[in-house]
């Protein structure tokens, strides 16, 4: 690793030394080399466009282009450079990302969106990963939001929103085709097409297919059974009126296979085996959106859409629908007030079969509703100066009732290029369906000098609380020139009726010693950090990004209750990246990513500290005709990001070769 290390070293300053020269200048590099934040928006922190600057939020935007120039593959790889997340590769096919802190394969917390569409699943209200595969090419930017979302986005939006935000289809037009070729990650062929139907609706259609090898295992040389492959197509249209009047109306269809390793859990000898088996999953989704101008102030939507998955794996077999529709109208009330008001309906409808070591009672096929309202106003109190924010969510579930999630929201300009604000929230995390069905065979032991073998059974619990958030957030933001921008937060949240477990009595069932350890909501505790990001623009070419961030997790479980979530999920102290992009003569790019990550040391077992190093020299051969090679992990032969177990993969170095035309 320290080879490694000075090897980039060596070529850092090399680069420095390069970057004096003239260089033809990329207008895409504008893009992320723009680092005038004042002319950046975003509209997830407000549900409407706001200028990034003055976003009362801890908020970060990762754009198509740097997605390009880090070399990502997939969503996860490219939220890694966001300070305050936490990503982990568990295998080639599966990653857990969660936003300070509570990082598991339960990460629950986390609302995820792709243009407006929740894809988060309601059985344990998490996302996978690997069926959320966007043609990268076509990702507008990524908007990250550390911190509750609660208030406008409701419950699970409890310590962020990540909302990736596609291109719209008059921005796609022509043709696109790309290659990429690797020794871990071995195809991914996209094919893209965009047109005109007469003078005012756009089109595009796409296709794409990929494969990913068998990863390492961490604690052997052998490999890990966790190769995977999709098939995806989709669509876009967008019609842009001259008048008031637009409607966006997308979809997406995919299938696939993906290797399964899994330790699974028997009542009889030898009480656990690996069992390997081939998985197929696919998914489909359709969304409309209709968008009303009256004025640069005040509009009106409509959005509905459908989505629905099939996994079909070891323990558990899943057939999910989710059918939501919202409505948002955004108005000036005064020259000084922004309100936004909104109601939506969701219906899920979900049909599990599990397995004998994930049991499920007879009629699982389960129908829920939730019912939401908001409202928010923006009050100027001095104008272009001081604003505050005060807004709520209003939610009714079938698993916890009523929930009421508040926050507000001051931002202080004193002076142009300075922003400070300041925020107090309320969210909350409603149960899903695993937590209150399951009947899952934890763990079966043979304990000297008892007779009878002894299983631990983990049971659902129907009387289950949200989890509870109160958040306390202060930032600033600096751009002291046009080429130089700071953004910092500071954070204290307190958690209350965290999910974790109760032992319970235990009793002789069937020649075995039965320990039952039931769901509940035993936990409680703190957690407080610091976040910031720097953009420095060197040269007209080049650009340096850095970012940082610190936890510090106190949690703890009533006195007569087990841990089951609320200590097992740290968070790694310190992590940090720095990005270099550069342009070089002769239309050459050269990008650098150095992560590094803290040893979470909590045992057992631990994660050990890394550095990740990733390289891309990219080349624009001619106008439209793009090849770039890639180097993933480049410091040492493998690492890991997940608590070691007999079928967590080790994340290994690898090569990647793109070629990519638009035409």
């Amino acid at each position: 690793m320290i080879r490694g290390l000075l090897f980039s070293g060596i070529i850092f300053l090399i680069c420095c030394n390069i970057a004096k020269a003239d260089t033809a200048h990329d207008p895409d590099f504008d893009q992320i080399l723009s680092m005038d934040i004042s002319q950046l928006t975003v509209i997830s922190v407000s549900k409407k466009e706001e200028k990034l600057s003055d976003a009362a939020a801890a908020v970060y935007v990762i754009s198509g282009e740097d997605i390009k120039r880090m070399g990502a593959t997939t969503i996860p790889d490219a939220l890694r450079i966001v300070p305050g997340l936490q990503v982990e590769q568990f295998n080639s096919h599966s990653w857990t990302v969660s936003s300070r802190g509570f990082n598991s394969g339960l990460n629950n917390k986390l609302l995820v969106l792709i243009d407006g569409r929740s894809v988060y699943t309601p059985v344990y209200a998490g996302v996978y990963w690997d069926d959320q595969i966007v043609m990268l090419e076509d990702v507008d930017r990524i908007e990250v939001i550390r911190g509750p979302g609660a208030s406008l986005y409701g419950a699970n939006a409890m310590n962020g929103v990540i909302n990736i935000i596609t291109k719209k289809a008059s921005e796609t037009q022509g043709g696109y085709a790309s290659e990429t070729v690797g020794n871990v990650e071995h195809h991914d062929t996209d094919v893209r097409y965009g047109g005109k139907i007469g003078d005012d609706t756009y089109y595009r259609i796409y296709a794409k297919e990929l494969a990913f090898g068998d990863s390492g295992i961490q604690h052997s040389q052998q490999n890990n059974f966790d190769a995977w492959d999709r098939q995806q197509a989709g669509f876009r249209m967008d019609t842009e009126k001259k008048s008031d009047d637009n409607f966006t109306f997308q979809g997406d269809m995919y299938g696939g296979n993906h290797d399964e390793l899994s330790l699974v859990q028997n009542s009889t000898a030898p009480f656990s085996m690996l069992e390997s088996r081939d998985d197929a999953d696919s998914g489909a989704n359709l969304l409309g959106r209709w968008t009303h101008t009256v004025s640069d102030t005040a509009s009106t939507s409509l959005q509905i859409y459908v989505d629905h998955y099939d996994r079909d794996e070891i323990v558990l077999k899943q057939n999910v629908t989710t059918m939501d529709a919202d409505f948002q109208n955004n108005i000036a009330l005064n020259d000084r007030n922004n309100f936004v008001w909104g109601a939506g309906y969701r219906y899920d409808v979900e049909d599990l079969t599990g397995s004998p070591s994930l049991v499920f009672p007879e009629g699982s096929d389960k129908n829920y509703d939730v019912l939401n309202a908001f409202l928010q106003d923006e009050y100027a109190i001095i104008p272009n100066k001081l604003f505050w924010t005060l807004g709520s969510k209003f939610e009714y579930n079938n698993f916890t009732g009523f929930e009421l999630e508040p926050s507000t929201r001051l931002s202080w300009k004193p002076t142009e290029d300075q922003t400070v604000w300041g925020a107090i929230s309320r969210s909350v995390r409603i149960p899903s369906l695993i937590e209150e069905d399951l009947d899952a065979l934890s763990q079966t032991v043979v304990i000297p000098g008892i007779a009878d073998p002894v299983a631990i059974h983990l049971l659902g619990n129907n009387n289950l609380n949200p989890e509870r958030l109160i958040s306390y957030e202060l930032g600033y933001r600096i751009e002291p020139s046009k080429t130089v921008s700071l953004d910092n937060a500071i954070y204290f949240n307190h958690y209350d009726a965290l999910v974790n477990g109760r032992l319970g009595t235990a009793f002789v069932n069937g020649g075995e010693l039965d320990f039952p350890v039931t769901i509940t909501n035993g936990g409680y505790g703190n957690t407080w950090g610091f976040e910031t990001s720097a953009n420095w623009r060197v040269t007209p070419s080049w650009q340096l990004t850095a970012g940082y961030s610190f936890i510090k997790m106190a949690l703890n479980v009533e006195g007569d209750t087990t841990t089951l979530d609320a200590t097992n999920t740290p968070a790694p102290q310190n992590q940090f990246s720095i990005r270099s992009y550069l342009d070089l003569p002769h239309n050459l790019q050269f990008d650098n990513t150095l992560y590094y990550v803290e040893e979470i040391d909590t045992a057992p077992p631990r994660i050990p500290s890394y550095f990740k190093l990733d390289v891309r020299l990219g080349w624009k051969i001619a106008p439209g005709l793009e090849a770039s090679i890639i180097g993933r992990n480049l410091l040492e032969p493998s690492h890991a990001e997940y608590p070691e177990t007999p079928v967590t993969a080790a994340i290994d170095r690898s090569f990647l070769a793109k070629i990519a035309y638009k035409f």
